[in-house]
């Protein structure tokens, strides 16, 4: 089984405060437990029921918006560390951090790409040179929305590999997807494809999303499954 980790953060995290929310997550591949629809922004919600993770329409009673525009600009990341880095960097400079940050998640095999983001990590200085290097890297994806794009699909894609067996005539779409995805990125006919295989095994993912709920609080803003 592949390692997945999500950026989840509380609101000790995010400086905010609800009666009822406790947190948020940027998990694209889990689903609602409440109405088990793909998401890729989720809130962990106290209620009568217990912990629930939900969508925005789900938790529109808990007045989500503020967490909602949280995580606009965290959402590149997989740490509470990458985060308050993001943070610190002058803002024409964080276009690279987030940048490297998404290359390294779509090719975590690469030595290249981790070379390209320890020196955010680390506070070193960001030359001229680094963001050059950066942006040969990561052009031939495109800008940061594509490259965004494909890491959040890459994530659906790899979670939706975990049923296995369970995905029936679907299994090998799914492996021929996540190759395409990584080599080129998915048409928009696939991308709607993957949102719509996603929906029909919707109860099939809920225990991934029951998983995240049964390791909240996260460590240091993420949570593998």
């Amino acid at each position: 089984m592949t390692e997945h980790t999500f950026l989840a953060l509380t609101n000790t995290d995010l400086g905010l405060s609800s009666p009822t929310i406790q947190g948020a997550i940027y998990a694209p591949g889990l689903v609602c437990t409440h109405c088990q629809y793909p998401l890729s922004l989720g809130m962990v919600v106290n209620t009568e029921a217990g912990l629930e993770l939900l969508g925005q329409s789900c938790a529109a009673s808990h007045q989500p918006k503020p967490w909602v525009q949280a995580l606009k600009n965290k959402k590149y990341y997989q740490s509470r560390h990458e985060v308050f880095q993001d943070a610190k960097l002058p803002v024409d400079q964080r276009v690279y951090f987030r940048a490297a940050a998404l290359y390294r998640q779509i090719h975590p095999e690469e030595l290249l790409s981790r070379l390209m983001l320890l020196p955010f990590l680390k506070d070193e200085e960001i030359t001229p040179e680094l963001r050059r290097d950066i942006s040969r890297m990561v052009r031939p994806i495109g800008k940061l929305k594509d490259l965004l794009s494909r890491r959040d699909q890459l994530f659906r894609l790899q979670l939706l590999a975990e049923l296995g067996d369970q995905l029936e005539s679907q299994k090998g779409k799914i492996a021929g997807l996540i190759s395409v995805n990584i080599l080129r990125g998915l048409t928009r006919k696939q991308n709607s494809m993957v949102l719509s295989i996603q929906h029909k095994y919707g109860e099939h993912l809920l225990p991934f999303s029951q998983k995240l709920l049964a390791a909240w609080p996260p460590a240091y803003g993420s949570i593998t499954l």
